[in-house]
């Protein structure tokens, strides 16, 4: 009881070792002598402690309590006629209704996961626009009256089985723009009540079979804005009472002709009844236009359609023929070709005679023949073991389809009288429920696509921001200030239109009828800048290395020393930074200001005698690598191989022996020797052997007689391999020489 003139509240905490305190029930008030009966549901895994907090306003407020017991379940055994449960601290609760249909609407404000002490008596969940990762099982369980839960645009990527268990009465449900791959079977078992679910714009590629079995009053179900291309057998079985179905499915890319298709009524969709409002717009794919002749009269429900490229012109022909008849007739200009298309069915049971229908397509191509001989006809569909013998040959028409469509016998029909132009038709199961195979036949030579270049400018919202900002940073009085109104309108019209190329840019891009329907003119140019700036980075002067092996320590420069720690004096650290598909970098500053590589340090160490690098050294080489010319360079000592050990050493690090075969390349190589003080009484292997009585390069070259870097008096007959020294320490002769080749044994 809360009595007494002034503001008084209640609150009841829950506390659990590893959190805070967190109120599970609040009453506030200043009024009434009546007990107020409340129950509150206490869900915790580990140890909790409960605590009771009363504040008045006044001395003459009184807050008196009696009856506290706690009962083990869902719910009190004995439910308090006026039982009634605070908002969650981190929600809002409204109520909407009158008398005994009077509920309570909560709504989430910056969620993490849905609040475990709803009201019990909520019959609206507005949870959209929050941050909701996951739901748990049985997360609704304590507000079973719940008629309507919306958690759309939120990041929820797979709802779980048994998160909906306990809400027989919902109604609506709606995950709009999710990030939802995948829903399991059972997610909506025994939701019998349900009539509008809501699951567009989110990342389904499949539906598993049986999964709306249990929705049978489901009456929208909308599917539009996901990636569909595999529904499975049963998907939409026990959708009796459907009214609304929207799901667009992505076209496999190598259909890129026109299609022809009949439509169906589908017994998972409840028959005829409800295929009449299918609208063409959510079963056309999408940059395809569609014609269609709906069925009539008994077997309403059905009819046929013929599909084709948007960029293409289609034209209903001989529309004055029989009606009776699920015959469409479509004239498709292509840009360098014409066709003349027929949509056929034949039900099972018809109700005219077999004859007829064989004569109406004889009369319309007759017709079409007579006006042009050479005109290209395609007839297709489902003729149900009709008879097109005399048909086929009197038009000079060839079947197509060579396999059985359905069981053992070829039902479904390609006839065309250019079969030259086309492959010979194949068989797959289809999306919809049906005792046929699906039929598709692809031209022999795929249609161009259509290319073009568009302008448009860039209007994202940071330009807008942008353009906001310098408008008000503009100064007006340069325009206001000036006394001729004309030049005034052409100052200020000079200034908007710079303004306007300079924030938003005016981009010209080159689209294709191939390009998938997210692939926007906007989309496509920032592919493009992104791209090229990926290709710039490659450009920039650092340790490139598109294969690093840091295990391999040939990788590192000979004079680094890898330490543990920065205790030593003049240690450096080195950042290994993966760069995606551009490959790693060695990088001896904080990559966290180089826009390329934020955030992308694979590991770090310490090293000593490590130098930064500068004008062309290591410029696009690995680390311990050394540029010159267009190759990059590594010095290995070793005094235990022989030519072929060390060109197979070089093969390793993915690299061969040196060809130094011009000055450019050969000085700045020997300058390098020497900054690392690699002095040896000796020279260094080159690629370059003899290859019967000519010098000859590892990549090909050959050494010219009278232009090369010989030494003086080389090659003398020494060996059979070339190397690079300077002699001048023991031979006079190599005085103003030189580094120059030298021809040694190769062991």
């Amino acid at each position: 009881m809360l009595r007494g003139p002034g503001m008084k509240a209640l609150t009841i905490y829950q506390k659990t070792k590893q959190y805070r305190r967190i109120p599970v029930w609040i009453s506030r008030r200043n009024s009434g002598a009546n007990w107020l009966y409340g129950q509150v549901p206490l869900n915790s895994l580990s140890e909790f402690q409960v605590s009771i907090e009363g504040k008045t306003e006044t001395r003459e407020d009184l807050i008196a309590l009696t009856g506290l017991y706690i009962d083990k379940g869902n719910l009190c055994k004995h439910k308090p006629w006026s039982a009634k449960q605070g908002c969650p601290s981190s929600c809002k609760c409204e109520y909407f209704g009158e008398g005994k249909d009077k509920k309570i609407q909560v709504t989430g404000i910056d969620l993490l996961s849905v609040p475990r002490n709803l009201p019990l008596n909520t019959g609206a969940v507005d949870m959209s626009f929050n941050i909701l990762l996951r739901l748990s099982e049985n997360c609704f369980q304590n507000v079973s009256s719940v008629k309507t839960i919306d958690l759309g645009k939120n990041l929820l990527q797979r709802p779980i089985r048994g998160m909906l268990d306990g809400l027989s009465t919902i109604e609506v449900l709606g995950l709009r723009s999710n990030q939802i791959e995948r829903l399991e079977y059972g997610v909506f078992e025994n939701k019998s009540n349900m009539t509008h679910l809501y699951l567009q714009d989110n990342e389904l590629k499949k539906l598993p079979e049986g999964l709306f079995e249990d929705l049978s009053e489901l009456k929208v179900l909308d599917l539009s804005g996901n990636k569909l291309t595999t529904v499975s057998k049963g998907t939409f079985k026990g959708l009796k009472s459907l009214e609304y179905l929207a799901a667009v499915f992505q076209r496999p890319n190598d259909v890129d002709a026109w299609t022809i298709c009949a439509l169906r009524s589908s017994d998972e969709l409840s028959g005829p009844r409800k295929a009449e409002k299918i609208l063409s717009h959510l079963i056309c794919p999408n940059g395809y236009v569609m014609v269609r002749k709906d069925r009539n009269g008994i077997r309403a429900g059905g009819g046929v359609a013929v599909t084709c490229r948007k960029d293409w012109k289609i034209k209903v022909i001989n529309a004055n023929g029989q009606f009776e008849f699920e015959t469409l007739w479509c004239k498709i200009t292509t840009p360098n070709s014409e066709f003349f298309a027929a949509s056929v069915y034949h039900p099972p049971d018809p109700i005219y005679e077999a004859a007829d229908l064989l004569n109406f397509p004889s009369e319309t191509c007759d017709q079409i023949l007579y006006d042009d001989p050479n005109a290209k006809i395609v007839i297709a569909g489902d003729i149900n073991q009709l008879k097109i013998k005399d048909l086929t040959q009197q038009h000079g028409l060839h079947q197509m389809v060579k396999v059985p469509t359905r069981r053992d016998k070829i039902l479904d029909v390609f006839l065309t009288n250019c079969p030259l132009l086309w492959k010979p038709g194949k068989v797959h199961k289809g999306l919809v429920r049906s005792d046929h195979l699906a039929v598709t036949v692809l031209p022999s030579i795929p249609a161009k696509p259509q290319r073009k270049y568009v302008s448009f400018r860039d209007t994202r919202d940071h330009r807008k921001i942008a353009m906001e900002t310098k408008l008000s940073a503009f100064d007006w009085n340069s325009i206001n200030n000036l006394a001729n109104p004309e030049k005034s309108v052409k100052l200020l019209n000079t200034s908007l239109w710079s303004m306007l190329n300079e924030i938003f840019p005016l981009v010209r891009v080159r689209v294709s009828s191939r390009d998938p329907p997210y692939i926007s003119s906007l989309v496509k140019h920032l592919c493009k800048v992104r791209n090229k700036t990926a290709h710039q980075v490659l450009k920039e002067k650092s340790f490139v290395t598109p294969k690093l092996d840091v295990v391999n320590y040939t990788s590192f420069p000979l004079d680094v020393v890898v330490l543990s720690s920065d205790a030593e004096k003049n240690a450096r650290k080195i950042y290994l930074i993966d760069r995606g598909p551009h490959g790693q970098m060695m990088s001896l500053n904080d990559p966290r200001n180089d826009s390329c590589c934020g955030r992308n340090i694979v590991f770090s160490f310490y090293a000593l005698n490590v130098s930064e690098p500068g004008g062309n050294i290591t410029f696009g080489c690995e680390p311990g690598w050394y540029r010159a010319g267009i190759s990059c360079f590594l010095f290995c000592k070793t005094s235990t191989f022989k030519w072929s050990d060390a060109r197979t050493f070089c093969h390793r690090s993915n690299a061969d022996l040196a060809v130094l075969n011009d000055a450019s390349t050969l000085d700045p190589v020997a300058n390098r020797r020497r900054e690392l003080k690699f002095d040896i009484h000796g020279g260094i292997y080159l690629g370059l052997t003899v290859q019967s009585t000519d010098w000859v390069w590892t990549d090909g070259q050959m050494v010219s007689n009278t232009n090369n870097l010989w030494g003086p008096g080389e090659p003398s007959g020494d060996g059979k391999c070339g190397t690079f020294l300077n002699a001048i320490g023991w031979s006079s002769d190599w005085v103003g020489y030189g580094w120059r080749w030298n021809d040694q044994p190769c062991n």
